[in-house]
């Protein structure tokens, strides 16, 4: 179904450029109320190209269309820095409120390449995640075919072109495999725009800007794969690597990018130990991805906050069934402090910034840094992009 909000912008969009339309929207405290009207943008700017085509009714029988104002718009992508207006999309958009990882990599990849990118997919599947890709040949297509291999499982396929002209044709048949297995192919480009190379750097900010982190499984040194990886730097995602054979030219890129701090990963589970989340395939499929907020100005958020329990130390596996390892049943760990306790209360798998921390906690911020070693050293908390994150 077309919002009316989709369908103003596009109106927009015709006549005016693309970041002259972002910046006046979110300058507003209501966008919504604002594409409503019949205010326009400053009329000092002129258009830069013709964009007619998101007011052609070709293919709109087809084709879904939503806006970074509507609800269905995925989550993540509201928050990169040049984020899509407009998506044009085949399937089902509300799967971005799982749990999501990009995974890309050579189109001109190995045997072993296309197997290890399909078994990471659907591992990633059966834990209830997500994989995010660009319906290309080679790693992309592989990963898409492992999430469709499990029961449940689903993808989503940013492309370069419009959805009126899949690319590569050869992969048709797995897109309308992806639409009817409860996944999506969308794009940024109207219904019939062709394929031309400038479009598919800029469709890969899309690929990681959707996704919670970025695998690269083999990517040669001039590879794409490695603009889809330091955009999802720039964006504050996670980004990991498969290492190759030493002597493997298309795992060149992947090994540059281990050398320069990308996480080392060879199966489902690290990625999942890597990201803090919990490895249950149920609690993964059921939840989603948004982190709770927290009111620092509620005294009850807070009571609740502190009131968490930690989760026991040590590995989980051997224990009995009724024994999880979660924060709701779980016994505080007598090795740390009382602030490393609070601390780790307060800390999600979504990362805080020390400051943060501090306005949550009611430790002093001295405390709340030497607790913090604390619990990196006891393996509670990890740092990444985004601070301190909780290790489930």
């Amino acid at each position: 179904m077309t919002s009316n909000n989709a369908l103003r912008l596009c109106e927009l969009l015709v006549s005016w450029p693309r970041h002259v339309i972002n910046t006046w929207l979110f300058s507003k405290d209501a966008p919504s109320t604002l594409l409503a009207s019949s205010e326009h943008p400053p009329t000092t700017l002129r258009r830069r190209k013709n964009l007619d085509g998101f007011l052609s009714t070709l293919g709109r029988d087809k084709t879904q269309i939503i806006c970074i104002l509507d609800d269905e718009f995925p989550p993540l992508l509201k928050m990169i820095p040049d984020p899509p207006l407009i998506l044009f999309y085949l399937g089902a958009p509300s799967m971005f409120a799982k749990r999501s990882i990009a995974i890309v990599g050579a189109r001109k990849c190995t045997t072993v390449g296309k197997l290890v990118a399909e078994k990471l997919a659907a591992d990633l599947a059966e834990l209830g995640i997500c994989t995010i890709s660009g319906l290309a040949y080679g790693i992309d297509a592989a990963a898409h075919r492992g999430a469709l291999s499990r029961a449940g499982g689903c993808t989503a396929a940013f492309l370069g072109a419009g959805l009126g002209h899949i690319y590569p044709r050869q992969n048709k048949y797995l897109g309308e495999k992806i639409v009817a297995e409860g996944g999506a192919l969308l794009s940024e480009y109207p219904h019939q725009t062709q394929p031309r190379p400038y479009q598919f750097p800029e469709r890969n900010r899309l690929i990681s800007g959707s996704a919670w982190a970025t695998i690269m499984v083999e990517a040669g040194e001039q590879s794409g794969s490695l603009i889809t990886a330091r955009m999802a730097l720039e964006q504050g995602r996670e980004v990991f690597a498969v290492p190759g054979s030493p002597l493997s030219e298309v795992s060149k890129g992947c090994h540059r990018m281990i050398r320069q701090g990308a996480g080392l990963v060879t199966n489902a589970e690290e990625v999942v130990e890597e990201m803090g989340w919990v490895t249950s395939a149920k609690e993964n499929a059921a939840s989603t991805l948004a982190p709770a907020t927290i009111d620092i100005n509620s005294d009850a958020n807070l009571e609740k906050t502190q009131s968490l329990k930690l989760p026991e130390a040590g590995p989980t596996e051997g224990k009995d069934k009724n024994t999880t390892n979660n924060a709701s049943t779980a016994q505080p760990n007598p090795q740390l402090s009382a602030v490393g306790q609070r601390v780790l209360n307060v800390l999600s798998p979504y990362g805080m910034s020390l400051d943060e921390i501090s306005l949550v906690c009611i430790d002093a911020p001295q405390d709340i840094s030497q607790s913090l070693v604390e619990l990196q050293l006891a393996g509670f908390v990890r740092q990444g992009l985004g601070g301190y994150i909780r290790v489930s």
